[in-house]
């Protein structure tokens, strides 16, 4: 076993013999066994996923077949963990979604410029605060030097902004509040002026 096929095999979760071995005569290995274990834990949250394609699996094992089994070249190790941690943040980034039933959901309504868009919200709440998914249908893509901000605003006025976006498609946006306590979420149009406050251009509106 190489140490390409050792990283894999620990990503798989494998304890075998030859595994152990190998480990036991690579220190390169040993050193990034504790990095590639917790990628693996985390990649096994069943919070995290949203049920996968049939195939998703057999993808990801044909990647790690391919990159075993290309000839061999005089490369470091160490090359190979941040291909790990690479592929690691790809995954977390397209696949990972939230799987439970949300708590709440609605359709945000459109207005002013956004009156002909559309948006579909679900939320989340946890022990941090509050977990968005939104589906926005429609928008125009912004203009140079601008881009479109998700707020939540309490009922005595407070904003907090739960991230950006550029246009059409689906936001996955988490913000340390409790939508119980700020109830109001829009969209607004905003320009790169260094306010950090929220425009009068709303695009949607719970409000």
């Amino acid at each position: 076993m190489n140490c390409e096929q050792a990283r894999v095999a620990m990503l798989e979760g494998d304890r075998s013999s030859e595994l152990e071995s190998h480990l036991g005569g690579c220190s390169d290995c040993r050193a990034e066994q504790v990095a590639l274990v917790r990628i693996r834990e985390t990649l096994r949250e069943p919070s995290l996923w949203e049920e996968p394609p049939p195939d998703l699996a057999e993808r990801i094992a044909s990647l790690g077949r391919a990159a075993v089994s290309q000839p061999r070249r005089q490369i470091s190790p160490r090359v190979f963990l941040p291909i790990t941690a690479g592929l690691g943040a790809l995954l977390m980034a397209g696949f990972l979604l939230v799987s439970t039933p949300a708590d709440w959901e609605f359709d945000l309504k459109g207005v002013g410029s956004g009156a002909t868009a559309s948006a579909f919200v679900a939320g989340w709440n946890d022990a941090e605060g509050t977990r968005l998914r939104i589906e926005v249908e429609g928008i125009e893509p912004v203009p140079p030097g601008h881009y479109y901000e998700i707020w939540l605003t309490s009922v005595d006025g407070r904003h907090v902004s739960a991230g950006t976006f550029r246009g059409d498609g689906v936001i996955n946006a988490s913000v340390g509040v409790r939508r119980a306590d700020f109830p109001r979420l829009w969209i607004t149009l905003e320009s790169v002026d260094g306010d950090s406050g929220p425009s009068s251009d709303t695009y949607f509106d719970t409000a």
